[in-house]
């Protein structure tokens, strides 16, 4: 196995693992995943529900990071010049780290999902695109099956 297989491996882990927090999202009651989802990005005024401007509800630097990189990829996307495999294999790469670093240091159970449901939500939301460009990514730009567990 050569070390682009090796690291597209991590890549493909945080793809299943992506799916896996997804499946407990739905199975917790958190998201229905074949529905339409809310994900309330803004936080929302306590006293009238009104969204404030400029609130992003991720706002730690793991959360941004990898909003980041998600961003940097979905641009590359749109530029049809980028055909170059090794490209295609960076992107992913950072992309998993990128997730496995907000992953570590961004729950969702627990104590956040009791005393903050809104940020849970939010932070699977952030998985769910995660999980989307990921796939896209594998499938599409490098030829590998995108596994939904390992």
């Amino acid at each position: 196995m050569s070390l682009a297989s090796d690291s597209l491996f991590g890549v493909q882990y945080a793809h299943a693992r992506c799916c896996s927090l997804l499946t407990l999202g739905e199975r917790e009651g958190l998201i229905r995943i074949n529905q339409h989802l809310q994900i309330p990005w803004l936080i929302e005024d306590e006293a009238g529900g009104d969204r404030v401007e400029g609130k992003f509800r991720l706002n730690d630097l793991t959360s941004w990071r990898l909003i980041g990189e998600l961003v940097a990829a979905l641009d590359d996307f749109a530029d049809r010049d980028r055909v170059d495999m090794g490209h295609w294999q960076k992107t992913a790469i950072s992309i998993s780290k990128a997730f496995e670093d907000f992953w570590r240091s961004c729950r969702i159970w627990g104590e956040v999902k009791i005393d903050s449901p809104e940020l849970a939500l939010t932070r699977l939301g952030l998985v769910l695109v995660t999980q989307v460009v990921l796939q896209f990514l594998l499938e599409d730009k490098l030829g590998i099956s995108a596994l939904r567990e390992l």
